[in-house]
């Protein structure tokens, strides 16, 4: 037999609960007596555990029999020390147990990994490539050395791109990381081709420092498969 009793809503610390145990006419034998308490949902593990065996008396008698347990709830927020058994980690301070808001203030308020989960974590921003800028986002309460108060990296995998960066290179790429490529290249400037076609101006995969003119296609003869037999060099 199993039966869940309830909290009184009177109830104080070290209260007694008496509960009566009615034995039908054929009962033989000792009865035993498992007494579990919760914290909050009797779906979790038990917070404390007892077990008596008592013997009954005859028939129309009652025995009285004492089983003492203990689950102090020292700061009434509805969890036990978890020195006792239970999960609160702070049993002086209602604020602090499972399931509160966790906060940056220097106190582990839900019981869970310390500070890793607050919800008010400012964001620092690590220094990936170690070119002097942070750009990958961290979220915790206190910055970790190395780390930066705002993002200047766009590209934090590449030591050569950040802030500052000289756009020595027609790639296509932020090598600055002003919003801005490739910047003085003026590509996709109009341009003329040494064939007198026009074209605009690309980056030269060949060679990355410099810009080719290349024909338009609405420009090129149809005679020509290959576009860039109708590009010609541009000024480096």
């Amino acid at each position: 037999m199993s039966t869940q009793v309830l909290e009184r809503q009177d109830a104080r610390p070290g209260d007694a609960l008496r509960v009566a145990v009615l034995l039908s006419d054929t009962w033989k034998g000792d009865v035993l007596f498992h007494v579990d308490a919760f914290e909050q949902t009797c779906d979790a593990a038990p917070v404390a555990s007892q077990v008596l065996q008592a013997s009954p008396t005859d028939k129309g008698e009652v025995t009285q029999t004492r089983l003492e347990l203990a689950a102090e709830d020292m700061d009434q927020d509805g969890f036990v020390s978890a020195a006792r058994g239970g999960t609160d980690c702070n049993d002086a301070n209602a604020n602090i147990h499972p399931g509160a808001l966790e906060r940056c203030n220097g106190v582990d308020d839900n019981c869970v990994d310390g500070e890793s989960d607050a919800v008010d974590a400012p964001t620092w921003y690590a220094d990936m490539d170690l070119d002097g800028h942070g750009g990958t986002p961290v979220r915790v309460c206190v910055a970790p050395a190395g780390t930066y108060v705002t993002r200047e990296d766009c590209d934090d995998r590449n030591r050569l791109v950040h802030p500052g960066q000289s756009e020595v290179l027609c790639d296509g790429r932020d090598d600055n990381c002003d919003g801005d490529a490739d910047e003085g290249f003026n590509v996709g400037a109009a341009c003329t081709t040494a064939q007198n076609l026009p074209g605009r101006l690309a980056c030269d995969a060949a060679v990355p420092s410099r810009t080719v003119c290349t024909a338009l296609p609405s420009a090129m003869g149809s005679g020509s498969s290959d576009p860039m037999s109708l590009a010609s060099e541009a000024l480096e």
